[in-house]
C-alpha cells in the first residue's frame, strides 16, 4: 500500500526551487492537483506544464518500484474498460521510467492502494505495460518519475477490452472471465495435440480438425447454456465440454460432460428451448441431420460454483472461417454465473460498529480480499471487521478465480448508524392564492450536498422547482425556506430530494396544501374500501368532471365522466374488482385537478 505524505511547506519548495535555479513545481506535483487525462489513446507530451518532473517533490512514504525517492507528478483517469495499456517515453527525463497505478479507498486522495493487479512498471524508454482488473467507472491515479535527472516525458494510456484468443490445445486455452459474447475471426488452421477421441467424447473417428479451446470458471452454480454460431451458415461445427477442476492444465481431462458431433450445419450448442431450433433440417430430439444426433443438446446441464470447465469448438468443415459464441443458448437461458462473482450482503451489529458480510454464492477454488475503507483488509470467503470511528465506509470484495480472473463488488456502510439527514420539520403553508411557503428543519447533516424541492399537482408526477445548498456536515439545528411564487391553482404536493457528495439521494415524505379549489372538501368513503366506494365533494359550479383512478405505477385502472351540480355531489366508484393496494383518484374539471389517495382491501 502507498500513502501520501505532504511536504512541510509549498513556500519552502518554492524557495528551494529558486535557490537551485530550477523551474517552479509542476501544477500536478500532488495527488490533489492530479491532471485529468483520457485513457483513449491520447498522448500528453512536452509543452504541457504537467508533463515534466522538474521541480516536483517526492510525496510517497518509503520506496516503491525503481525510482527510489525521486520526485513524481500525478495524473488521473476514469476506467472505461477492465484493461489498461500504457506507453511512457522519455523527452529530457533521465534514467529508467517508473509508472505507479493507484486507486483511492477514500476519494479523492485518501487511502491510496496499488491497482490493476500489481500497480507498478519500471524500465527504459519507451516503457510499456498492461494492467488488468480495473473497475469500470472508477477513478484511478498514476504517477510518473524516473531514476535519473528530472525532465519531460510523453504519457499515452489506452483502455482496451481483452479479446479471447484461443490456442489449439486445452493447456493454452483462451480464458473467458465473464459471460460477454465474442466473435472468433477464424478457426485455427489445424490442431496441436489430438485430445478428442471416441473414448473420451461423443465424437466419431477423426478427432480435432480446426480447433479453438476456451476455459472458464463458474462464479455461481446453475444451469449452463451457450450458442456457437458459424460465420458461414454452411459450416459444420462440433464441440466438447470437460470439467477440468482437478487439473486446470488439462493434463487429465477425463470424459466430456457434454458434447455434440451431429453433422448438422449452422448453429449448435446447449439450449433448453427446443422450439428455437428453426433452421431447415433441424430437430430438437431423436434423429437429426444426416441420420445422426440433433444439432442442439437440450438436456439441462448443471455446473458448480468454483469449478473450471474447458470448451473445445472445432470446425469440422475445415473452412478456416470463424464463429461467434454467446452464453445463454438459443433462447437466452442458463442461470450460472460465468467467471468470478464478488456479490455479497452485509450488516452491522446492534452497536453499528461491527460489520459482517457473506458472499452471495459460496465458491470454492478462489481467493478473496476484503477492504473495509479504513485501511483494514481480510481474506476468506466471508468477512468481518470492527470499526474504530463512525462514518461512511466503502467495503469492497475482490474475488480471483482459479484462472486468474478478477471480479469486484462494493457497498457503502454507514458505521455508527449516523443518519445522513435528520429532518424534524417539513411543511407547506398557503400564503395567498398564488404563493406557498415551504419550510424544513434539520438537526444533523452528514455529507449533505444539496436539497431539491419538487412539486406535483397530483401527488404522483413531480417536477423540480428549486435547488438549495445543504450544510455539508452539521450537528446544529438548521432552518430552510422556499417561497413558491408559481403555486398550482388547487391542491399542490411537495417533497424533498436530498443528495450527498457521492451522488446518492433520498426522498422525503410528500406533503400537500390546498389552494383555491372548485371542489371544496373531497372524501372517499369508506377508506379503506372493501367493495365499491363513494366519492363525495362540494362543487361551486355546474361543470363536466372526469374521474380517473391510477395505481402506484401510474397505470390507469378506471376512468369515468359526469356532470356536477352546485352543492354536494356523491359518485359511486366501481372498485369491487380492483386488487388490493394503494390508489390515487384524480378529479378534474375545466379549471383544476385534485388528487385523493385511498386503499383498496
Amino acid at each position: 500500500m502507498k500513502l501520501l505524505m505532504k511536504k512541510a511547506s509549498v513556500l519552502l519548495l518554492i524557495v528551494f526551487a529558486f535557490a537551485q535555479g530550477t523551474l517552479a513545481q509542476p501544477p500536478n506535483d500532488f495527488c490533489s492537483g492530479a491532471f485529468a487525462t483520457n485513457a483513449d489513446g491520447t498522448c500528453y507530451g512536452p509543452g504541457l506544464p504537467q508533463t515534466t518532473t522538474v521541480g516536483a517533490g517526492d510525496d510517497w512514504v518509503g520506496t516503491l518500484g525503481c525510482a527510489g525517492n525521486n520526485g513524481e507528478v500525478w495524473f488521473s483517469f476514469v476506467a472505461t474498460t477492465s484493461q489498461l495499456d500504457i506507453n511512457i517515453s522519455s523527452g529530457t527525463i533521465g534514467g529508467n521510467l517508473e509508472f505507479v497505478l493507484v486507486q483511492s479507498l477514500t476519494p479523492p486522495c485518501g487511502g491510496l492502494t496499488l491497482g490493476g493487479g500489481g500497480g507498478t512498471a519500471c524500465g527504459g524508454s519507451p516503457l510499456t505495460a498492461t494492467f488488468n482488473g480495473l473497475q469500470i467507472g472508477s477513478t484511478y491515479y498514476y504517477t510518473i518519475s524516473s531514476t535519473g535527472s528530472d525532465g519531460t516525458f510523453t504519457s499515452c494510456l489506452t483502455s482496451t477490452v481483452p479479446t479471447p484468443v484461443a490456442g489449439q490445445d486445452c493447456s493454452a486455452a483462451a480464458i473467458l472471465c465473464d459471460a460477454s459474447g465474442f466473435s472468433q475471426g477464424t478457426s485455427a488452421a489445424g490442431f496441436g495435440t489430438q485430445e478428442v477421441t471416441t473414448g473420451n467424447s461423443c465424437w466419431g473417428s477423426g478427432g480435432e480438425r480446426q480447433s479453438k479451446w476456451f476455459k472458464f470458471t463458474i462464479g455461481c452454480s446453475g444451469t449452463l447454456e451457450f450458442n456457437i454460431n458459424p460465420v458461414i451458415s454452411g459450416d459444420d461445427y462440433d464441440w466438447g465440454l470437460w470439467d477440468v477442476t482437478s487439473d486446470i492444465t488439462c493434463g487429465s481431462k477425463g470424459n466430456t460432460i457434454a458434447c455434440n458431433w451431429s453433422g448438422c450445419k449452422g448453429s449448435t450448442g446447449i439450449t433448453t428451448c427446443a422450439n428455437a431450433i428453426g433452421e431447415p433440417g433441424r430437430v430438437s430430439s431423436g434423429a437429426g441431420c444426416f441420420g445422426g444426433p440433433a444439432a442442439w443438446n437440450i438436456t439441462t446441464l448443471n455446473v458448480t460454483a468454483g469449478n473450471t470447465y474447458a470448451l473445445l469448438v472445432d470446425n469440422f468443415s475445415t473452412s478456416n472461417s470463424g464463429f461467434s459464441l454467446s452464453f445463454g443458448g438459443a433462447c437466452g437461458g442458463g442461470t450460472a454465473v460465468i467467471g468470478p462473482d464478488a456479490n455479497f450482503t452485509g450488516s452491522l451489529d446492534a452497536t453499528c460498529m461491527a460489520y459482517t458480510s457473506t458472499k452471495t454464492c459460496p465458491t470454492a477454488n478462489s481467493t478473496y480480499l476484503w477492504t473495509y475503507g479504513d485501511g483494514s483488509t481480510s481474506t476468506g470467503m466471508n468477512g468481518s471487521h470492527t470499526y474504530a470511528t463512525t462514518g461512511n465506509y466503502t467495503v469492497t470484495l475482490t474475488v480471483t478465480d482459479a484462472l486468474g480472473c478478477v471480479s469486484t463488488y462494493s457497498e457503502t456502510v454507514n458505521v455508527g448508524c449516523i443518519l445522513p439527514i435528520e429532518l424534524t420539520n417539513f411543511s407547506a403553508e398557503l400564503m395567498s392564492d398564488e404563493f406557498v411557503k415551504v419550510d424544513w428543519t434539520t438537526i444533523s447533516e452528514l455529507n449533505n450536498d444539496f436539497f431539491t424541492l419538487e412539486r406535483s399537482d397530483n401527488g404522483i408526477t413531480f417536477e423540480s422547482i428549486a435547488t438549495i445548498d445543504g450544510a455539508g456536515n452539521s450537528t446544529s439545528e438548521l432552518n430552510y425556506q422556499f417561497v413558491d411564487r408559481k403555486a398550482i391553482n388547487g391542491s399542490a404536493y411537495y417533497r424533498l430530494k436530498q443528495t450527498d457528495y457521492d451522488g446518492q439521494s433520498e426522498l422525503s415524505n410528500v406533503i400537500g396544501v390546498n389552494g383555491m379549489s372548485s371542489f371544496g372538501e373531497i372524501s372517499i368513503q369508506p377508506n379503506p374500501i372493501k367493495g365499491n366506494g363513494t366519492l363525495s365533494f362540494v362543487s361551486n359550479a355546474i361543470d363536466n368532471v372526469e374521474v380517473s383512478i391510477v395505481d402506484l405505477t401510474g397505470k390507469e385502472v378506471m376512468r369515468t365522466h359526469f356532470s356536477t351540480k352546485v352543492g354536494e355531489n356523491n359518485i359511486m366508484l366501481e372498485t369491487s374488482a380492483m386488487i388490493k393496494g394503494m390508489y390515487f383518484l384524480i378529479l378534474t374539471d375545466s379549471i383544476e385537478s385534485t388528487t385523493v389517495r385511498f386503499i383498496k382491501e
